[in-house]
């Protein structure tokens, strides 16, 4: 029965600190490709939520009409530009450090062309910051203390059942 209850505590303890890495485990982008069709006169835009210290890294390639060209930029969740690439011919790869979590849009122009449809593929990838947010920190730290306290209530379990005096059969 105490190997049992033992077994039943440590099993615990392990959930506990699983799940406790879990809520401080972050998802990240896989990287990705979108093509799109960006016809005469019109513009597109790709929003992708980011957080503090990500860098987000990728490629244009452009095709279409007589240059092959497209206005290329990046703004923050403020809208302030982070990345003005200006007209963009053929392709170019690009990169930039993230400021301030939030939507960051890519804006892809083609409205200086009048008659002809750009077709522009873009192929990212997004790496983590290593440091989470404080709302993270604050998830490690409760996950923590909750793992610290399932070890002291093991170990306080396993010494008070040590001190127990065993029960003897009455005699008689």
């Amino acid at each position: 029965m105490r190997q049992l209850k033992e077994l039943i505590a440590s099993i615990l303890l392990v959930v506990l600190l699983v799940v406790s890495f879990s809520l401080t485990c972050e998802t990240a982008y896989a990287p990705g490709t979108e093509t799109m069709r960006i016809d005469p006169m019109t513009r597109r835009i790709l929003v992708f939520n980011l957080k503090k210290d990500d860098r987000f890294r990728g490629s244009l390639s452009i095709s279409g009409g007589v240059g092959n060209d497209i206005n290329f930029w990046v703004t923050d969740p403020a809208g302030a530009t982070v990345l003005n690439l200006g007209k963009v011919s053929r392709g170019r790869e690009f990169g930039f450090q993230v400021s301030r979590s939030g939507g960051y849009t890519l804006h892809l122009d083609n409205s200086f062309s009048l008659f002809h449809a750009k077709v522009v593929t873009l192929t990212y990838d997004v790496d983590r910051a290593i440091m989470p947010e404080s709302s993270t920190v604050a998830l490690l730290i409760i996950g923590l203390v909750l793992a610290v306290v399932s070890i002291i209530t093991v170990a306080v379990i396993a010494v008070v059942k040590a001190r127990r005096p065993l029960a003897r059969p009455p005699t008689g």
